[in-house]
């Protein structure tokens, strides 16, 4: 009995075909490998040898060796660049070094001016500006004329201290020689009560100043003299029955009433000569206050003692009632609120005069930024 022919389906073939397609292309593929030429740029190991990795523990030794191959690392943290994009990178090679890592923080804030150095320059009396030497943004020096105001009441501030210094000159005169008279006057009321001789007080108290006391006192004491020497000259003559006791008793009266009276001018021109002391010194204290008060409202007023002192409405004229304003210290003018012939009185302000050599920084930072500005100079 013969075999039947194979009649197998197709779908049973497949296995076969896959099989035998396997066994011929397994060679075919791995020839096509060892010949495929290399793609630009390096790969593999070659690829390692032209990358240099860049940390911060790299050294110039690594960067400079590529001959050797290096097994490509896998640490997502080291970064790798080609060699020569280096130079292109701006790239420096440095150790690795421990400290505080520098932050940049920006904010809003604004330039103040140094409240510490700025003046608000007001006149001090009411008046008309008679003259302006700044502009704005004018540099000043300390001392530096910027305003003259004319004033009414420093010219009568000046004019009355002028008045009270010659009135000052003649009351020391008249003091000195008022002590002088009275030092005259003690001088021959201590030697009438000495019962000096008329001789010896001429002599001691002629050409010397005593005023109206000497006419006084000499004249109560020639009396009492007289009277002295009458009685002196009928005592004797009593005892002997010359001259009766009656005249001697007239003598006698006449002598106690001399000495009572010479005593009482002694007392009145004592007192009249103190009294006259006394107000004189009154009256130079008091004409020393009314020149020295005068002198302390000019100096409040910001006048010097060198303008003070040489106070002449004569040769001054008009220029005596200048009040004259000058610059606090070294700075710049940054307001300026005043005009020729304007009137200003001591509650405007007219100029501002700052110091810029330094100045303020407000900056607007919140609390986030606290730890960060501890850093920062001078916060």
């Amino acid at each position: 009995m013969s075999s039947a022919p194979d009649a197998r389906r197709p779908s049973e073939k497949i296995p076969y075909l896959i099989a035998l397609l396997a066994l011929i292309g397994g060679p075919a593929i791995g020839w096509f490998v060892a010949n495929r030429k290399p793609a630009e740029g390096p790969t593999g190991a070659a690829a390692v040898r032209d990358a240099v990795p860049v940390s911060g523990n790299a050294s110039s030794e690594k960067l400079a060796s590529t001959d050797q191959p290096a097994e490509v690392e896998s640490d997502p943290g080291v970064i790798r660049y080609a060699k020569e994009d280096l130079a292109t990178l701006s790239i420096q090679e440095q150790g690795v070094d421990s400290g505080p890592l520098p932050q940049r923080l920006q904010l809003t804030g604004k330039i103040m001016l140094n409240e510490d150095r700025i003046a608000h320059v007001f006149p001090l009396v009411e008046g008309r500006v008679d003259q302006v030497g700044i502009h704005l943004g004018d540099r000043v020096k300390e001392g530096q004329l910027l305003v003259v105001v004319q004033s009414r009441e420093v010219g009568d501030q000046k004019l009355q201290l002028y008045s009270d210094r010659l009135q000052r000159e003649f009351v020391l005169t008249k003091d000195k020689w008022q002590r002088s008279i009275a030092e005259n006057t003690y001088q021959l009321i201590s030697l009438i009560r000495e019962g000096a001789p008329m001789e010896r007080i001429e002599i001691l108290l002629t050409n010397r100043s005593i005023g109206q006391y000497r006419d006084t006192l000499m004249s109560a004491y020639i009396a009492n003299y007289k009277a002295q020497k009458q009685y002196e000259r009928l005592s004797p003559l009593s005892k002997d029955g010359i001259v009766t006791g009656k005249q001697l008793l007239e003598a006698e009266a006449e002598l106690n009433a001399t000495r009572a009276t010479l005593q009482s001018v002694l007392e009145q021109v004592s007192q009249d000569v103190l009294q006259a002391s006394t107000l004189s010194a009154q009256a130079v204290k008091e004409i020393e206050t009314r020149v020295a008060v005068g002198e302390t409202n000019l100096k409040i007023l910001g006048f010097p003692a060198d303008e003070i002192a040489n106070i002449d409405p004569k040769t001054q004229g008009q220029a005596v009632s200048h009040y004259p304003v000058f610059a606090p210290f070294d700075g710049t003018i940054v307001s300026k609120d005043v005009f020729l012939l304007e009137r200003v009185s001591p509650d405007r302000q007219i100029i501002g005069v700052a110091d810029l050599s330094t100045v303020w920084v407000s900056i607007d930072a919140y609390e986030e930024h606290l730890a960060t500005s501890r850093g920062i100079p001078g916060s």
